[in-house]
C-alpha cells in the first residue's frame, strides 16, 4: 500500500506543473515597459483589489489593468504594442463568436502600434472599433463629457455604435 501511495503522490506532483504550464499558454498580453516607478501598472484580482504589476507580468482574459500614473507599454500576444497613458483602465476579454472583441477600454488613452495589419476588435462605452490597420489611438473620456475619440495614423479602423458605422483611414478621426 505504501508503494502505491508514493506512486500516486508522484503522479499528482508531476501533473501540477504540466497543468500550470498549459494555463500559462493562454495569456493575452504582457507588460514590456513602465515609465515612472515600477508598480504603476495594476492588475485587479478576484477580490476586485488592484495589485502592482511589473515588466514581464502577463495578463489573461478577464484581467483589468489600470495605469494610475505615468505610462506603460503592453505587448498583445500576436505582437501588437499598446501604450497606455496615465489614468487608463482596460479589460482583456475572452473572444467568442457572439462577442469577438477582446479588449475593452473603460477610460483613458491607448495608442496601438502593429507593423502587421490585423483584425482587432476594441470596445468602449461609446463606440466600438474593428481594426484593420496598423497604428491608431483611442481616447475614452468619462465625467463631464462622455465620449470616445479615434484617430487613425496608418491603416483602417471601422468605428460603430447604435447610430451607425464609419471606416476611418490614415489621418482621419471620429468622435462618438
Amino acid at each position: 500500500m505504501t508503494h502505491r501511495m508514493g506512486f500516486l503522490t508522484a503522479l499528482v506532483f508531476l501533473a501540477i506543473p504540466l497543468n500550470n504550464a498549459a494555463a500559462k499558454e493562454h495569456w493575452v498580453a504582457k507588460v514590456v515597459s513602465v515609465e515612472g516607478t515600477i508598480g504603476e501598472v495594476q492588475l485587479v484580482d478576484d477580490r476586485k483589489v488592484f495589485l502592482p504589476a511589473e515588466v514581464g507580468d502577463t495578463f489573461y482574459p478577464g484581467d483589468t489593468v489600470k495605469v494610475p500614473q505615468w505610462r506603460a507599454a503592453i505587448e498583445l500576444r500576436e505582437g501588437t504594442i499598446i501604450r497606455l497613458d496615465q489614468g487608463t483602465v482596460i479589460t482583456f476579454k475572452e473572444p467568442t463568436k457572439e462577442k469577438p472583441a477582446w479588449l475593452h477600454i473603460v477610460e483613458g488613452i491607448v495608442h496601438f502600434i502593429s507593423r502587421v495589419p490585423l483584425l482587432l476588435n476594441v470596445t468602449t462605452p461609446f463606440v466600438n472599433a474593428a481594426v484593420e490597420g496598423t497604428e491608431f489611438v483611442i481616447q475614452v473620456e468619462r465625467g463631464n463629457i462622455n465620449q470616445t475619440r479615434v484617430w487613425v495614423i496608418e491603416g483602417r479602423v471601422r468605428v460603430q455604435n447604435q447610430h451607425g458605422s464609419l471606416v476611418l483611414i490614415q489621418d482621419q478621426a471620429a468622435v462618438a
